[in-house]
């Protein structure tokens, strides 16, 4: 069985650290960016098979982010 990967977006790192620590325990290959051009370019690299992420980001709100990652 493939194992599946998450995108967490998230700019709090200890948010993004706790959730990233409790998916990898679960079993999902962990990709983590702090703001949307890095989430950008790491879903270009490793398509996810889940993205969670933050709605409010520096550059971009989570529902802009979610339509650029979706276009790719």
């Amino acid at each position: 069985m493939e194992q599946r990967s998450v995108l967490i977006v998230e700019d709090d790192e200890t948010v993004r650290t706790l959730i990233a620590e409790l998916l990898g325990e679960a079993g999902y290959a962990v990709l983590e960016a702090d703001c949307d051009g890095q989430a950008l370019r790491l879903a270009q690299k490793h398509v996810p098979s889940v993205v969670v992420m933050d709605h409010r980001l520096p550059d971009m709100s989570g529902l802009d982010l979610r339509e650029q990652l979706r276009g790719r």
